[in-house]
Protein backbone atom coordinates (compact mmCIF):
# COMPACT_ATOMS: atom_id res chain seq x y z
CA UNK A 1 0.00 0.00 0.00
CA UNK A 2 0.98 3.89 -1.02
CA UNK A 3 -0.11 7.03 -0.60
CA UNK A 4 -2.02 7.44 -3.49
CA UNK A 5 -3.41 10.93 -5.55
CA UNK A 6 -6.54 10.62 -7.69
CA UNK A 7 -5.38 7.39 -8.23
CA UNK A 8 -1.76 7.50 -9.34
CA UNK A 9 0.15 5.84 -6.60
CA UNK A 10 2.49 8.59 -5.31
CA UNK A 11 6.21 8.46 -5.59
CA UNK A 12 8.36 9.48 -2.53
CA UNK A 13 11.61 10.14 -3.41
CA UNK A 14 14.38 9.05 -0.61
CA UNK A 15 15.44 12.99 -0.63
CA UNK A 16 11.94 14.06 0.12
CA UNK A 17 11.84 16.27 3.31
CA UNK A 18 9.37 14.74 5.47
CA UNK A 19 9.76 14.56 9.20
CA UNK A 20 9.77 10.74 10.33
CA UNK A 21 6.18 10.88 11.67
CA UNK A 22 4.71 11.91 9.23
CA UNK A 23 6.22 9.37 6.48
CA UNK A 24 4.19 6.72 5.34
CA UNK A 25 3.60 3.79 8.04
CA UNK A 26 4.42 5.88 10.83
CA UNK A 27 2.58 7.45 13.40
CA UNK A 28 1.30 10.10 11.59
CA UNK A 29 1.20 9.05 8.37
CA UNK A 30 -2.38 9.07 7.22
CA UNK A 31 -2.41 12.80 7.49
CA UNK A 32 -0.54 12.90 4.33
CA UNK A 33 -3.31 10.92 2.77
CA UNK A 34 -5.70 12.92 3.95
CA UNK A 35 -4.31 16.20 2.19
CA UNK A 36 -3.95 13.98 -0.81
CA UNK A 37 -7.90 13.71 -0.65
CA UNK A 38 -8.54 16.89 -0.02
CA UNK A 39 -6.31 17.88 -3.14
CA UNK A 40 -8.22 19.44 -6.45
CA UNK A 41 -6.27 18.05 -9.33
CA UNK A 42 -3.43 20.04 -10.97
CA UNK A 43 -2.85 21.21 -14.04
CA UNK A 44 0.57 19.57 -15.73
CA UNK A 45 3.64 21.66 -15.39
CA UNK A 46 2.84 22.73 -12.23
CA UNK A 47 4.39 22.26 -9.02
CA UNK A 48 1.35 22.61 -6.43
CA UNK A 49 1.75 23.39 -2.92
CA UNK A 50 -1.04 22.10 -0.50
CA UNK A 51 -2.27 23.57 2.66
CA UNK A 52 -4.80 22.53 4.21
CA UNK A 53 -6.01 22.77 7.95
CA UNK A 54 -7.08 19.94 9.45
CA UNK A 55 -9.79 20.83 12.22
CA UNK A 56 -9.73 19.93 15.51
CA UNK A 57 -6.03 18.63 14.78
CA UNK A 58 -3.27 20.08 16.80
CA UNK A 59 0.32 19.65 15.55
CA UNK A 60 3.32 20.27 16.90
CA UNK A 61 5.38 23.16 14.13
CA UNK A 62 8.66 21.94 13.14
CA UNK A 63 9.73 25.94 12.61
CA UNK A 64 9.30 28.62 14.52
CA UNK A 65 10.08 32.98 14.24
CA UNK A 66 13.81 33.48 16.17
CA UNK A 67 12.69 36.88 17.78
CA UNK A 68 15.73 38.12 18.35
CA UNK A 69 17.18 34.39 19.72
CA UNK A 70 20.24 33.15 18.60
CA UNK A 71 20.41 30.10 16.34
CA UNK A 72 22.17 26.90 16.68
CA UNK A 73 23.65 24.98 14.22
CA UNK A 74 23.53 21.77 13.36
CA UNK A 75 22.97 19.11 10.39
CA UNK A 76 19.69 18.21 10.35
CA UNK A 77 20.16 14.10 11.45
CA UNK A 78 16.56 13.20 9.92
CA UNK A 79 16.97 14.83 6.73
CA UNK A 80 17.14 12.87 3.65
CA UNK A 81 19.04 15.10 1.13
CA UNK A 82 21.86 13.71 -0.34
CA UNK A 83 24.37 16.15 1.42
CA UNK A 84 22.63 18.39 4.25
CA UNK A 85 24.54 20.99 5.58
CA UNK A 86 24.07 23.36 8.61
CA UNK A 87 20.67 24.79 9.61
CA UNK A 88 19.65 26.63 12.27
CA UNK A 89 18.03 25.12 15.20
CA UNK A 90 16.41 26.82 18.21
CA UNK A 91 15.85 25.40 22.35
CA UNK A 92 12.25 26.05 22.99
CA UNK A 93 10.36 25.06 25.54
CA UNK A 94 7.57 22.81 23.76
CA UNK A 95 4.93 23.48 26.11
CA UNK A 96 5.15 27.39 25.08
CA UNK A 97 4.94 26.76 21.54
CA UNK A 98 1.66 27.56 19.83
CA UNK A 99 0.55 24.55 17.92
CA UNK A 100 -0.86 24.44 14.52
CA UNK A 101 -3.64 22.87 12.77
CA UNK A 102 -2.35 23.76 9.01
CA UNK A 103 -0.42 21.07 7.31
CA UNK A 104 1.40 21.42 4.40
CA UNK A 105 1.95 18.82 1.21
CA UNK A 106 4.65 20.11 -1.95
CA UNK A 107 4.42 17.59 -4.87
CA UNK A 108 5.99 17.99 -8.45
CA UNK A 109 5.23 15.41 -11.78
CA UNK A 110 2.04 15.12 -12.87
CA UNK A 111 -1.20 13.69 -11.99
CA UNK A 112 -0.41 10.77 -13.57
CA UNK A 113 2.39 10.07 -11.88
CA UNK A 114 2.87 12.79 -8.48
CA UNK A 115 6.04 12.61 -6.40
CA UNK A 116 5.77 14.11 -2.90
CA UNK A 117 8.91 15.85 -2.54
CA UNK A 118 8.08 17.67 1.16
CA UNK A 119 5.22 17.31 3.66
CA UNK A 120 5.07 18.93 7.23
CA UNK A 121 3.03 20.48 9.55
CA UNK A 122 2.12 24.57 9.14
CA UNK A 123 1.98 27.01 6.56
CA UNK A 124 4.55 27.20 3.71
CA UNK A 125 8.15 27.22 4.61
CA UNK A 126 10.58 28.29 1.98
CA UNK A 127 13.38 25.27 1.40
CA UNK A 128 16.59 25.60 3.47
CA UNK A 129 18.91 27.83 1.19
CA UNK A 130 21.53 24.87 0.75
CA UNK A 131 18.71 22.74 -0.27
CA UNK A 132 18.63 22.14 -4.14
CA UNK A 133 14.50 22.90 -3.88
CA UNK A 134 15.86 26.68 -3.30
CA UNK A 135 16.76 27.34 -6.42
CA UNK A 136 13.26 26.64 -8.05
CA UNK A 137 10.75 28.55 -6.22
CA UNK A 138 9.91 31.62 -7.10
CA UNK A 139 12.06 34.61 -4.97
CA UNK A 140 15.08 31.54 -5.31
CA UNK A 141 17.81 31.35 -2.67
CA UNK A 142 17.19 35.00 -1.68
CA UNK A 143 13.96 34.12 -0.30
CA UNK A 144 15.01 31.12 1.89
CA UNK A 145 17.70 32.93 3.04
CA UNK A 146 15.64 36.02 3.81
CA UNK A 147 13.32 33.42 5.80
CA UNK A 148 15.63 31.49 7.58
CA UNK A 149 17.64 34.42 8.97
CA UNK A 150 14.23 35.18 10.74
CA UNK A 151 13.20 31.19 11.70
CA UNK A 152 15.02 28.03 12.99
CA UNK A 153 14.17 24.16 13.29
CA UNK A 154 12.99 23.44 16.66
CA UNK A 155 15.46 21.79 18.52
CA UNK A 156 15.62 18.26 19.02
CA UNK A 157 18.47 16.13 20.51
CA UNK A 158 17.78 13.85 17.90
CA UNK A 159 17.47 15.74 14.91
CA UNK A 160 20.59 17.51 15.09
CA UNK A 161 24.00 16.57 14.97
CA UNK A 162 25.93 20.02 16.05
CA UNK A 163 28.40 22.32 13.71
CA UNK A 164 30.60 24.61 14.50
CA UNK A 165 29.87 27.50 12.34
CA UNK A 166 26.94 29.04 10.99
CA UNK A 167 27.14 29.25 7.28
CA UNK A 168 27.99 32.34 5.06
CA UNK A 169 24.54 32.55 4.17
CA UNK A 170 22.95 33.72 7.41
CA UNK A 171 25.88 36.36 8.08
CA UNK A 172 24.78 38.24 5.16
Amino acid sequence: MEWTYAGANVTVPRTADIPPQFRFKNSNGNVVQEILDLMDPWRDGENPVHTVELEGRELMPIVVPLNGRKAWWGIYAGHHANTPQASPFIKVNLSHVELTSMFTIELEGSVRSPRLVRAYPGEYIPPLPWMTSARQIPGGVQLCQKYWRKHALIFRQSAMKASAREPGWFRH
